[in-house]
């Protein structure tokens, strides 16, 4: 059998070999986006059984060793969080998450004759949770919508959202309302009016919520003219939670100009606060081209003049967000090559990051922020900067509009680094544009972050009836979690590209794996084991002194067997030169004990089979145990899947498999002693 493996490959995690070219990481202007050239997972403890995590389950701490967070708790699914008596179907979740753990999730609930605010609330990071409630409707209306949540420093929750009465004579009774909810509860108290009732609008729109670190509390909406022509930006302040100041802060434009869409974010460190928003004026065309951002110094009372976002090249969708922490302001925003109306929503092109490294004044870079594999056509993007500086994006994607199979997918970059990490989160969704079908899934998604951990809540469209599922995962992605990426250059191009074997490889057989926690090792082999993979080098001895001690015979029987066995162990070995070589680390293998599927073409055999083929053709590329973007052996990896590996695919919800139910088997230093140590 000709294995031909370069030792790095089974030492280090899969993120060896899960390679493609990532997104632009710098354009001259001394990028925060700046290449980095791994991300790995961190080691730690081996989370339970996916068929057990429930909501209620303990969580397993893991330390993500980029970041130096105690991290990575173990995953949490609530798949259907928002059901609730009297509700017909729920969609547009929003989630937020305190310092002290309290997270809440609110959506849009449809009864038979009207829509409300739903929410739940966790005061355990989302272990537990208390009743999936609706809230009442004001007198004389029938429509709560656009409910967004936020959280203070004390912990308090913070839900608001807009009311009116809607009939076939229009609109009435328009108002903007926000409530809070006191730590240890899991409800919210009485609403309180945060528009002023006294000016006439022809609807408030599309509120949301954020609090300062003094406690202030800012609700930002749009307000539209009687008539519905002409909408401007406009942010109500309370100190209280009772009484309420308002300023606008973008418009009234031109004659007939409209803004939409208002975003607003705070300084994280600091006082300064900002606001995007889209903005006729600044764009060609209604719900188009532009993209505001605007900055308040004194706590909403005055804001700046906007710098446009968007280049004027680019067409956007109505997606827009923001993020601030020191001197730095990120901006996430969509392109679209369609236009939105009343019924229908078109989906994204592409999803970007802007950056500003003077506090808004300017922008200095804007970067794509793509998943390999996800499919081409985006909706619906969500996005947080953790602690560590490191930024996360959620987004639906799919292969076509109203795709059926497609999945809501999350990108990571380092702290400071490239967007090179990337997971499938959950599928099937359907990438749903028609605002009247019953599978319709709002206007955005929810995600927030505490302490390494993501916090989830998007629309479960599979069925006719969608609910709001909820995730928390570990934020930390290796990068082998990517499904590779977009083509680089030709490696003919490059000074290595000799590194591509195009040789016929023989693939080792599929086998099932052997029982889990056989507890044959100690602590100390199982180290030692790690530490001579790690140390070896190709076509090494590897671990011979270790195979070698007899006092190592019972460890090794579990950790090691042979390619050709009936069941495989965590490493596969084989005969190379009159030696025991290491082939491969069996994480799908590990997988297998995850999703409880060992059967030929399992997901754990894709895996397998994907990254033995990959290690054999391009294991001697100079990169690679790094593997950055556009490198070598990213080249190469390539040219392999279209040549000598095409058969070794593998799907995006298999590799998804790596951050999800089997986060553990992305890493041999997680699952080796889950295997076989003590």
């Amino acid at each position: 059998m000709n294995w031909r493996i370069k030792s790095t490959f089974v030492a280090t995690t899969f993120a060896a070999i899960v390679t493609g070219s990532g997104c632009p990481s710098s354009d001259g202007n001394g990028s925060v986006f700046a290449d980095a050239a791994s991300i790995q997972e961190g080691d730690g403890a081996l989370p339970p059984d996916a068929a057990s995590i429930e909501a209620g389950d303990a969580a397993l701490p893991l330390d993500d060793a980029s970041t130096g967070i105690d991290s990575g708790r173990a995953p949490v699914e609530v798949p259907s969080l928002s059901r609730a008596s009297g509700s017909l179907h729920e969609h547009e979740p929003m989630v937020a998450v305190s310092p002290g753990g309290r997270v809440v999730v609110s959506w849009l609930a449809r009864k038979a004759a009207a829509y409300v605010i739903g929410y739940r609330i966790s005061n355990d990071r989302g272990e537990t949770w208390g009743p999936a409630t609706l809230m009442s409707l004001p007198p004389n209306t029938n429509v709560q919508a656009n409910g967004t949540v936020a959280t203070d420093e004390d912990d308090n929750l913070y839900l608001s959202w807009g009311s009116e009465n809607v009939s076939s004579s229009g609109r009435s009774h328009v108002a903007v309302y926000a409530t809070r909810s006191a730590p240890g509860t899991t409800a919210f108290e009485t609403p309180v009016l945060v528009t002023d009732p006294a000016v006439t609008a022809g609807v408030y729109d599309l509120p949301r919520i954020a609090v300062g670190r003094s406690g202030e509390v800012h609700v930002v909406y749009i307000r539209f003219s009687q008539d519905l022509s002409e909408a401007i930006v406009e942010d109500a302040v309370s100190t209280d939670f009772s009484t309420w100041s308002r300023q606008v802060v973008a418009g009234p434009g031109t004659s007939g100009s409209t803004r939409w869409y208002p975003r607003i974010c705070r300084q994280q460190d600091g006082d300064r606060w900002f606001v995007t928003y889209h903005d006729t004026d600044l764009g060609a065309s209604f719900l188009g081209d532009g993209i505001g951002l605007r900055y308040s110094d004194d706590h909403g009372e005055t804001w700046s003049d906007a710098i446009t976002i968007n280049l004027s090249s680019e067409t956007t969708g109505i997606w827009n967000d923001c993020a601030a922490r020191g001197n730095d302001v990120w901006i996430l925003y969509g392109l679209s090559s369609g236009e939105a109306s009343s019924t229908y929503v078109p989906p994204l092109t592409s999803v970007r990051v802007a950056h500003s490294g003077d506090r808004g004044a300017t922008i200095d870079e804007r970067v794509d922020v793509t998943a390999w594999g996800a499919g081409a056509v985006l909706m619906y993007p969500a996005f947080t900067v953790e602690e560590t500086g490191s930024i996360d994006v959620s987004f639906y994607a799919g292969n076509a509009a109203d795709d059926t199979s497609a999945g809501l997918w999350r990108v990571r970059s380092a702290p400071g680094g490239a967007f090179d990490s990337s997971a499938l989160v959950y599928s099937p969704v359907k990438v749903e544009t028609s605002r009247s079908a019953p599978t319709w899934i709002g206007d955005y998604t929810g995600l927030a972050h505490l302490e390494g951990d993501l916090y989830l809540a998007f629309t479960n469209n599979a069925s006719q009836t969608p609910h709001i599922a909820f995730h928390r995962t570990p934020a930390a992605l290796p990068r082998d979690s990517r499904d590779g990426g977009v083509e680089g250059p030709d490696a003919g191009g490059s000074a290595d590209a000799g590194c591509y074997a195009a040789a016929p490889v023989t693939i080792p057989a599929w086998a099932p794996p052997t029982d889990l926690g056989q507890h044959a090792c100690t602590a100390g082999q199982i180290t030692a084991y790690l530490s001579c993979q790690a140390n070896g080098k190709a076509f090494g001895d590897n671990c011979a002194d270790f195979r070698a001690d007899s006092a190592n015979a019972s460890c090794l029987a579990c950790l090691e067997t042979p390619a050709e066995a009936p069941s495989h162990g965590p490493v596969i070995v084989g005969m190379l030169e009159g030696r025991i070589q290491t082939i491969a680390f069996n994480h799908g293998g590990c997988m297998a004990h995850y999703d409880g599927d060992s059967a030929p073409g399992c997901c754990g055999q894709q895996v397998n089979d994907f990254s033995y083929c990959t290690a054999y053709e391009c294991g001697t590329c100079s990169d690679w145990s790094s593997a950055p973007a556009g490198g070598p052996t990213d080249q190469c990896v390539t040219r392999a899947m279209a040549g000598e590996c095409a058969s070794a695919t593998c799907t995006p919800a298999c590799m998804g498999e790596l951050s999800g139910v089997a986060s553990a088997c992305s890493s041999a230093s997680r699952f080796v002693p889950a295997w076989c140590g003590p």
